[in-house]
């Protein structure tokens, strides 16, 4: 942290009575770290995530768990590391949280099979929408799931999709965290297999 802060002019090991710069070293923190993306997003219309265009990749990633994940405010009683004692779920929901899955909009940016992310698009549907995280938990094909687990994700869609998914990846609709945490790691899991299932069954057609 302190090599960091030096980069900005600030030495917090030296001693000194001087008032640290907290807002330029939030700053200075954003646009290097969290890159050109975290203040050119979009963000009067709570959709600074998908209004990113395509050539700005530099910060993408935190500028999605940024504005789509974390929630700083959020009491340490509600969040899902507190609640999930299963170690299978733990990983999937952190998995999902952190951008570490199989979805298309993750595996489709290595190396020489590089695809623009308006173009990785989902293929377990026929919606013509790109397989992100926001796509994942609304694609018709777990519309039975989301029935089975009376998840009526839609039903949020009132401040943008950013606030949206905030909302409801951190669980602040529901008054039982516990509970949804485990409804919701499990719905993950099931989505995850029911994904699977689907594209193996189109390699063979």
């Amino acid at each position: 942290m302190n090599r960091r802060l030096r980069d900005c002019g600030v030495d917090i090991l030296a001693p000194t009575n001087i008032k640290i710069p907290v807002q330029r070293i939030l700053k200075f923190m954003s646009e290097q770290y969290f890159g050109k993306a975290k203040v050119s997003g979009n963000l009067s219309t709570g959709n600074a995530v998908r209004s990113q265009p395509d050539g700005d990749r530099v910060g993408f990633k935190s500028l999605v768990y940024q504005n789509w994940f974390f929630s700083p405010s959020q009491n340490i009683q509600d969040t899902f590391w507190y609640h999930l004692n299963n170690y299978k779920y733990i990983c999937e929901v952190a998995r999902f949280r952190m951008g570490s899955h199989s979805l298309n909009i993750e595996t489709d940016r290595y190396g020489r099979g590089y695809i623009p992310r308006s173009a990785r698009l989902c293929r377990c549907c026929e919606s013509g929408e790109r397989e992100d995280e926001l796509h994942f938990l609304t694609c018709p094909l777990y519309e039975h799931l989301r029935h089975d687990f009376n998840f009526r994700f839609s039903e949020l869609d009132i401040f943008g999709e950013d606030d949206n998914m905030k909302c409801i990846v951190n669980g602040l609709a529901w008054s039982q965290p516990s509970l949804f945490w485990n409804r919701f790691a499990s719905f993950l899991d099931k989505c995850m297999n029911a994904r699977d299932v689907c594209l193996s069954l189109k390699l063979v057609s």
